[in-house]
């Protein structure tokens, strides 16, 4: 069920029925980023239901690692920007997904910001359900990572991390730069400009990635 906030000042409970019936999470933050809505797509989402988070902090539902990455983003729409973005987040089984947030503030009758709407749906859900691709992503033999445009990870598995010796909360604090051998470092970025201009292809390749102790691993 739906729990609406008196935040709204009673503006939001005539949208319920509109947002019961949307298939992505609905999530809706006070100005303190304390969650105070979350619909049943939240709850299918992330495995919370409304009366466990709400009351909780947006960063309930981030990756230590990516929360100060999602922070700039929260206070931004808090100032009146909407934005769309895509990070990790985290489940109440502790899987990783990544969704797509579009988020917009929320104004009372007078104008004043009192709020922040977000509405997310996994990225990585297609054909599959997002739990099922979660744990076959989580749970592959191989290390697998996503990055974003400017090279940051919005998944890593535990692989991944076992491989370079990180815990997966560091990895999510770095970008790919920061865990490849000095001497692949351009090659590396060219091929990500390429395919964020869509023009990459799926190419085997050899990168030699940085352990904290030192110790150098060969990566395809």
């Amino acid at each position: 069920m739906l729990r609406p906030s008196p935040m709204t000042g009673g503006s939001l409970p005539s949208h319920q029925a509109i947002l019961e019936q949307l298939p992505a999470a609905v999530v809706v933050l006070d100005r303190e980023g304390r969650i105070c809505y979350w619909n049943e797509g939240a709850a299918r989402l992330f495995g919370w239901t409304a009366e466990e988070v709400l009351g909780a902090s947006w960063t309930l539902l981030v990756p230590e690692g990516v929360q100060g990455r999602v922070a700039p983003v929260v206070e931004s729409v808090l100032k009146g920007t909407g934005t769309t973005y895509v990070n990790a987040n985290r489940t109440k089984d502790g899987r990783t997904v990544i969704c797509e947030w579009r988020n917009a503030p929320i104004r009372d009758e007078q104008g004043n910001i009192v709020g922040v709407i977000a509405i997310a749906h996994s990225v990585l859900a297609d054909g599959m359900t997002s739990y099922a691709l979660g744990r076959l992503l989580q749970n592959a033999p191989i290390g697998i990572a996503f990055l974003s445009t400017d090279g940051r990870p919005l998944f890593v598995n535990r692989q991944f991390a076992q491989l370079l010796g990180y815990s997966e909360a560091d990895l999510y604090r770095m970008r790919f730069v920061d865990v490849t051998h000095p001497d692949d470092v351009a090659e590396d970025e060219h091929l990500l400009r390429l395919c964020c201009g869509g023009n990459g292809t799926v190419t085997p390749c050899a990168s030699v990635m940085s352990a904290p102790t030192g110790k150098s691993s060969r990566s395809f």
